[in-house]
């Protein structure tokens, strides 16, 4: 007897919301293939299934899909017909100022969080005293310098200076504050995505002053509960995109939900740039809005057309319509 004939896979796939869910069940493969998708970047994990029980989750993983909006289109399509056959020919796409989506490692949550504020805890500084390192408030704020910039600390034995409601509100956590000043416009991911974070975290910015929220490059606040997990905590924080201006200061706030308090690892870094295009490898050739041949590497910017004669009228021209 197999003693794991029986045994089944779940495939589960996160988006943009970083939201899990099952797209494939009850597969007796260790592969599956996941199609249509739009442009985007997605995680996945696997589970197993054994006579109804289901595993834990294997580890995540993440890929970028790319869309056709993704894709310089190749230029001058010419055509020249010898009886009823067609030559084509294109120029291929120039990608020298072409730049794919960036590609972002961060686990997203595995499960959604259920709030509840009569589980919030009341947080008073006075129960936990510690050492001051800065960073209490925006008079103190621990200044960034440079980045990439990836500090260790604690809430613990802060204050409740501030909060920002994405979407919870009322917590009474401790928070520490951060400045960032940059000479130029630019953009940077704010994250406490690390091992070292230990508690429920927030994250939010401010641009110039207490109280008013930065703007990423997508158009939302700066504001961020729950995105990603570590292997210790599945509700930490991930913002990517915060909009810079130059000569401003911006300050990063490390706040918590519902009271808690602890150990966070706080990681700051400019807009990394995409990776190198990654190299064409053909063309796809459209008759009448039919896909009729490909035509394999970037230099193939050719393709012949044969036989379009029409059966129900031999001899008569024909007329298509190429892209």
């Amino acid at each position: 007897m197999n003693p794991i004939e029986d045994i089944r896979f779940h495939v589960y796939r996160a988006g943009a919301d970083a939201v899990f869910s099952m797209v494939a069940t009850e597969l007796e493969e260790e592969f599956y293939y996941d199609e249509p998708l739009v442009a985007g970047d997605y995680h996945y994990y696997v589970t197993q299934t054994y006579e109804g029980v289901e595993s834990d989750t294997s580890n995540n993983v993440m890929v970028s899909v790319y869309g056709a909006e993704d894709f310089p289109a190749p230029t001058d399509l010419t055509a020249e017909g010898n009886d009823y056959d067609v030559m084509l020919e294109w120029m291929a796409p120039d990608l020298t100022d072409w730049n794919p989506p960036a590609v972002m490692p961060i686990i997203p949550i595995s499960d959604e969080k259920i709030d509840d504020p009569a589980n919030y805890i009341e947080y008073d500084p006075s129960e936990h005293p510690t050492t001051r390192q800065g960073g209490d408030t925006d008079v103190d704020a621990t200044v960034i310098d440079a980045l990439p910039y990836s500090m260790m600390g604690t809430t613990v034995g802060y204050t409740d200076d501030y909060d920002e409601e994405c979407p919870y509100a009322g917590s009474t956590s401790p928070d520490v504050v951060y400045s960032f000043t940059s000479t130029v416009d630019t953009a940077i991911i704010i994250n406490t995505c690390g091992e070292g974070s230990l508690y429920d975290t927030k994250l939010y910015v401010y641009e110039g002053a207490m109280g008013t929220l930065a703007t990423t490059l997508t158009g939302d606040v700066a504001c961020n509960d729950d995105f990603c997990e570590n292997s210790v905590q599945n509700y930490l924080s991930y913002i990517e995109g915060v909009v810079i201006n130059a000569n401003t200061t911006y300050y990063i706030v490390v706040d918590g939900y519902g009271g808690e308090s602890r150990d966070y690892e706080l990681s700051v870094e400019g807009m990394e740039p995409p990776p190198p295009p990654p190299p064409i490898a053909g063309y796809t050739i459209y008759r009448d809005g039919e896909e009729v041949g490909i035509s394999i590497g970037q230099d193939a910017t050719y393709y012949e057309d044969t036989d379009l004669e029409d059966p129900e009228n031999p001899g008569a021209p024909v007329t298509h319509v190429y892209e």
